[in-house]
């Protein structure tokens, strides 16, 4: 469903990592706003959140999956105790930090689009309510194509090894000329960003979010 409702302000968007907008920031209670800036604040988001993320938010699936998952954390005590465990531990770190990374830029980015209610459209969304990252050739097969985010908003019908080459089809054709392209130097400033304000069309950190309050 998140895809049916992505950048409608109308509907809840906590699906993305900078969920709110100043509208609904104003209309929560003190203590939601509080509880808010502190999961939101960028120390925290991008610190703990991949941990959280890997140990909590990916748990929540079947005991089956979460044995699959926990196996390779006690082979590696087995094998080498204590430090090969912690090693793994960052590994894993590194690799959720960089998934967070890319799902973020996928949203939250200078210039997205976003609207309200009648005013919001599917097709505009997925073209340019989500962006296509310059993922370097080599990096590729580790991606699975998460670069061609617009596709996966267009249908979602199109598997993870068909992205790229639909995403080549439509190029041809100039479909996606309007798509919002961009590199993932672009990535580190966006971090910050929190909070949608309508009024100026902008990204706000929760800093600036409490100074206009």
């Amino acid at each position: 469903r998140s895809l049916l409702v992505s950048n409608n302000l109308d509907e809840n968007q906590h699906a993305q990592t900078a969920p709110w907008s100043m509208r609904e920031r104003g209309e929560a209670e003190p203590g939601t706003r509080r509880t808010f800036d502190a999961k939101y604040n960028a120390l925290v988001q991008w610190i703990v959140g991949p941990w959280f993320v890997f140990f909590v938010v990916n748990r929540k699936c079947s005991a089956f999956e979460n044995a699959l998952w926990a196996a390779p954390l006690v082979a590696c005590y087995a094998v080498g105790g204590l430090p090969l465990l912690l090693f793994e531990f960052a590994v894993s770190y590194v690799t959720a930090f960089t998934g967070m990374c890319l799902f973020h830029a996928q949203h939250t980015f200078d210039g997205v689009y976003k609207r309200r209610g009648e005013e919001w459209d599917f097709f505009e969304n997925g073209l340019l309510g989500s962006s296509l990252l310059l993922i370097p050739e080599a990096l590729k097969p580790f991606t699975l194509g998460i670069e061609y985010h617009h596709i996966h908003h267009l249908s979602t019908g199109v598997p993870s090894y068909k992205l790229r080459e639909c995403h080549e089809a439509g190029e041809k054709k100039g479909l996606w000329d309007a798509v919002p392209t961009l590199p993932l130097s672009s990535i580190p400033a966006t971090m910050p960003y929190a909070v949608w304000d309508e009024d100026g069309q902008e990204f706000l950190s929760v800093p600036q979010a409490q100074t206009r309050d």
